[in-house]
């Protein structure tokens, strides 16, 4: 895999970290934007990990991954709050789940 989400990896998981990083230490400004850039961030990275898993990618672990892992990170409290509810707000607003 040489790219994610139309990005070569050299840039993709630098900045996907980097979203991913301010997510966690600050609060994530109101609107579509952040909670928009936070998903791709951690479904993208969750994806590009999960396909790199050997006989896992054969039965579509990125996409598991990007699924599971969200869902089992908000269960146990492991994303701030501000974060959780800039997603939520993103969901909610673009009608997207």
């Amino acid at each position: 895999m040489n790219a994610a989400l139309g990005l070569p990896m050299k840039w993709f998981v630098p900045i996907a970290l980097l979203v991913v990083v301010v997510a966690y230490l600050f609060t994530p400004a109101g609107g579509m934007t952040a909670g928009f850039a936070v998903t791709i961030a951690i479904g993208g990275l969750l994806n590009v990990i999960g396909n790199a898993i050997p006989g896992f990618n054969r039965i579509g672990g990125g996409v598991i991954l990007a699924i599971m892992v969200p869902a089992v990170l908000l269960s146990y409290n492991l994303i701030p709050e501000s974060t959780s509810t800039a997603i939520a707000y993103f969901y909610d607003l673009s009608a997207f789940g």
